[in-house]
């Protein structure tokens, strides 16, 4: 259990930089795109966030078998690409939101709060693993 903790602390920990890092090409990106386009591009990302959002909420670490090393990675593989896509992809809401209307701390906070709610939802699956492994 320790050892699946500390990997999951791994992962986010590069998830988050690999996000930080990301900001500033997605931004000067978005910030280029016709305004015509705006709508459709923001209705396919608001689908491809539900679509990773249903795979991460979906997946548990309490399926993996035992303390196989190729079990554990294929679940941080998992559920890192959906955590890593849903951050990418409210980066990219962040960013043209912010371009229709302005900076509003507001939904910048909530944007923080959903991405931190999913990174919590990992922590407690990863926790859920001991609880039902000492029961």
């Amino acid at each position: 259990m320790k050892k699946v903790l500390i990997e999951n602390l791994v992962k986010n920990a590069i998830l988050i930089v690999i996000l930080l890092l990301a900001y500033i090409p997605i931004k000067e990106f978005f910030l280029e795109i016709d305004d015509a386009y705006l709508g459709d591009v923001l209705l396919t990302v608001s689908i491809l966030i539900v679509t990773a959002c249903f795979g991460n909420f979906a997946f548990s670490y309490e399926r993996i078998e035992g303390e196989k090393f190729s079990h554990r990675i294929i679940a941080h593989l998992t559920t890192g690409f959906l955590m890593l896509s849903i951050g990418l992809l409210l980066e990219i809401v962040q960013v043209l939101i912010s371009r229709e209307i302005g900076s509003f701390w507001i939904f910048e906070i909530s944007i923080l709060l959903i991405y931190a709610g999913t990174v919590g939802f990992d922590f407690w699956d990863v926790l859920r693993l001991k609880d039902n492994k000492t029961s």
